[in-house]
């Protein structure tokens, strides 16, 4: 579970990181931010949340035979 946790929280801080990374570079450019490269970053940070809810199951069932 702590696992778990600590691979949410990654992915979390990636996607926040992705947002301040965009907008530096939009204050620096002055051209504005590209939500099309932040959600797509957010999107490919969503897929690699689902696959550790996944992995995640399957650890689980295997110890506790299908609890999840």
């Amino acid at each position: 579970m702590n696992e778990l946790k600590k691979k949410i929280y990654e992915v979390c801080n990636q996607i926040n990181q992705a947002w301040v990374t965009a907008m530096e570079k939009a204050d620096e450019s002055g051209e504005g931010i590209s939500l099309t490269e932040v959600m797509s970053s957010y999107s490919e940070k969503l897929s690699q949340l689902s696959q550790h809810f996944l992995e995640f199951e399957q650890r689980i069932g295997k110890k506790k035979k299908g609890w999840m």
